[in-house]
C-alpha cells in the first residue's frame, strides 16, 4: 500500500470488516449508499463495499504528514 511503511501494513492487514465495524454488518443491506469517512487505504471499505452492492460505497480520508 502506497504510503504505508511494512509494520503499518502489517497492523492494517488485521483490522477486516468482520472484526472492526462488525456491529455495522447486520444494518448494511444491498443497494445502500455508504459513506466510509477515514477509510485509510480502504482495506475496510471493500468488504463494506459488498455488503451494500449493487449499491455504492465512497471512501474519504484525509492523512495529514
Amino acid at each position: 500500500m502506497m504510503g504505508y511503511s511494512e509494520a503499518e501494513q502489517q497492523c492494517l492487514s488485521l483490522r477486516t470488516a468482520a472484526n472492526n465495524p462488525a456491529y455495522l454488518l447486520p444494518h448494511l443491506t444491498p443497494g445502500m449508499r455508504l459513506l466510509n469517512i477515514g477509510c485509510g487505504p480502504g482495506s475496510i471499505s471493500v468488504a463494506l463495499a459488498a455488503a451494500v452492492a449493487p449499491g455504492e460505497c465512497y471512501g474519504i480520508d484525509l492523512e495529514v504528514a
